[in-house]
């Protein structure tokens, strides 16, 4: 969570999909509008929010939040 917070504080206007094995997460923020906009499941409990999905679906939802106006990076 640090490295989300770290790296959101300087980069606010970005959304951050983590690459964790072989699936991407999204955290906090960033996992609210990927719930919202890309209809993905929450995972864990409240005190962690945050979404994921397979690797293999990046090719999907990249496209799909750019053409929303929003800017992604991507954090293997």
């Amino acid at each position: 969570m640090i490295q989300y917070w770290n790296l959101k504080s300087k980069n606010y206007d970005k959304l951050f999909f983590f690459k964790l094995g072989k699936f991407y997460e999204m955290f906090h923020y960033d996992a609210i509008i990927g719930q919202n906009l890309l209809d993905l499941n929450w995972m864990g409990d409240s005190r962690k929010l945050h979404v994921g999905f397979p690797e293999k679906a990046i090719d999907k939802y990249i496209p799909k939040l750019v053409n929303l106006g929003y800017k992604v990076a991507v954090i293997e």
